[in-house]
């Protein structure tokens, strides 16, 4: 907001201040019982717990020597939560490349309806009528395509994926995409004129296959 002065004089100028406006309104249709704050506490109490031993295991691991014999202590005291994802390994299905670009609500509806119709979920598919779809991705795409409210229970034992099934093997989904990303685009890409969208469109829903290949040509012959 610019302020202005009733006299332009020497040492006397219009300024530019900043500062924040803000409204209070009666919350609609909220009944006391259901705003106490007893009841984020607890939750509030582990998450802190949580935070605070993240710390604490980030310390332990880079430490160096001075830390590393705390390693099974703080491996011992992690925060356990009854929503706590059981372990278990997650399936991995590749879909084939698409040559859309997401970075617009356009392009972002494309790229679902492009994977919906790879998964066969159309409208003559009757088994996929009056059934949730859950979409990872990040909270850009996620927010275009705009949102639903399935069961909480179903969104907490699915927002980490766990590709090994080791007990600390659980991923974010992104991050698990962004290391299928690095196959497709880095390991497996085909260079000058072989490199062509239908020859990623291809080769991409064979990543795992071919990972798994590679690794075992590198442990069998030494490859490096």
């Amino acid at each position: 907001m610019v302020f202005k002065i009733a006299e332009q004089i020497l040492g006397r100028t219009d300024s530019q201040e900043n500062g924040t406006c803000a409204t209070v309104f009666p919350l609609f249709e909220a009944l006391d019982e259901d705003m106490k704050t007893e009841d984020l506490l607890e939750e509030e109490i582990f998450l802190r717990t949580c935070l605070i031993h993240t710390i604490i295991r980030i310390v332990v691991k880079f430490g160096g020597p001075a830390f590393a014999h705390f390693d099974q202590d703080v491996a011992a005291s992690t925060p356990i939560t009854s929503k706590q994802i059981p372990i278990h390994k997650t399936e991995r299905y590749p879909l084939p490349a698409i040559n859309i670009d997401e970075s617009s609500r356009i392009g972002n509806a494309e790229v679902i309806d492009t994977i919906f119709k790879e998964l066969g979920y159309t409208t003559v598919n009757k088994k996929s009528h009056g059934k949730v779809k859950i979409v990872h991705g990040d909270q850009l795409s996620v927010s275009r395509i705009g949102s639903v409210n399935p069961d909480s229970a179903v969104i907490l034992k699915n927002w980490l994926v766990n590709p090994s099934g080791h007990a600390n093997g659980f991923l974010p989904v992104d991050l698990l995409q962004e290391h299928m990303n690095f196959w497709v685009k880095v390991i497996y890409q085909a260079q000058g004129s072989s490199a062509s969208w239908d020859w990623l469109e291809t080769v991409s829903p064979c990543i795992n296959v071919l990972r798994a290949l590679a690794m075992q040509m590198n442990g069998d012959f030494m490859l490096g």
